[in-house]
């Protein structure tokens, strides 16, 4: 017969692992934006790019029609140039569909500039992890 303590770590175990799983889709791409945070704080251009859909599509100040191959060219000349620092400010996140539509704020700075940021961002399901497929700049 099993320990009464063994019990409680068997079924603790469970729940964590159910928890996991059951994250909602607004969870899980909410987790997926702060581990690309988190690698371009690290410089880490691979990490950051992970999140991107195969079919990323995104617009940065005003430029629109930015691919994940053109994303990789930007975020390397911006980190090129220094330490990128993020913090989110506000992450709205909302299901419609598939998808999942994030309206987020952040504070960006580098090389002592700061500036107050504002996205659209769309995430979808690919693979079993949402990746980030419309980014758009408010």
């Amino acid at each position: 017969m099993p320990s009464f303590g063994k019990g409680i770590q068997v079924t603790t175990a469970l729940i964590l692992l159910l928890a996991c799983q059951s994250d909602k889709p607004e969870a899980q791409a909410k987790k997926a934006l702060s581990a690309a945070v988190a690698a371009v704080e690290a410089g880490d251009v691979g990490g950051a790019l992970e999140v991107l859909h195969p079919d990323f599509q995104g617009s940065i100040e005003g430029e629109g029609g930015l691919t994940k191959p053109q994303a990789r060219l930007v975020l390397m000349g911006i980190l090129r140039q220094g330490k990128v620092g993020l913090t989110l400010l506000r992450v709205d996140a909302r299901l419609e569909g598939a998808e999942v539509i994030q309206e987020v704020e952040a504070l960006a700075s580098q090389g002592g500039q700061r500036s107050r940021r504002h996205w659209l961002f769309t995430w979808a399901k690919q693979g079993g992890a949402y990746k980030l497929r419309r980014m758009q700049e408010l």
